[in-house]
């Protein structure tokens, strides 16, 4: 295992001992863990499924919020949608999210304000930010 994969693996793994009780609440996660991370010749490596982390955020008008990670788990949970691409989206802490390759970003915009305007997480002005995270 290399140093990078050490550190991506310790990353995420930090993340996940952060947001455990929440991982414990979510259907997905019995397996994410080994979805995750895939053993390959090389060592370790963070698998396609998961592999882009992405901003969520939210503009009040006043100041720009990272969506609480409730909102989001409620539309990565949540299959409203019927399109399976969005099955690989995996909230990990408030304005978080892990998304898989196949996840077109400007489609996952348009469905969660969709989903958080039909929840009244936002009102009908408020609008999303969803970009990948630096």
């Amino acid at each position: 295992m290399n140093t990078d994969d050490t550190d991506k693996k310790g990353q995420f793994f930090s993340e996940y001992i952060a947001h455990e009780a929440l991982f414990d609440q979510c259907y997905q996660c019995e397996s994410v863990v080994n979805a995750v991370f895939v053993q390959s010749t090389n060592g370790v490596t963070i698998s396609k499924m998961y592999s882009r982390q992405i901003k969520v955020r939210y503009n009040t008008g006043a100041e720009t919020l990272a969506c609480p990670i409730k909102w989001l788990d409620s539309f990565s949970m949540r299959s409203f949608t019927n399109d399976s691409i969005f099955d690989d989206t995996l909230p990990v802490a408030d304005g978080l999210m892990r998304v898989g390759t196949r996840v077109p970003l400007d489609r996952l915009k348009e469905a969660m304000e969709d989903w958080f305007h039909r929840k009244s997480y936002l009102s009908k002005e408020q609008r999303l930010l969803v970009e990948e995270a630096s």
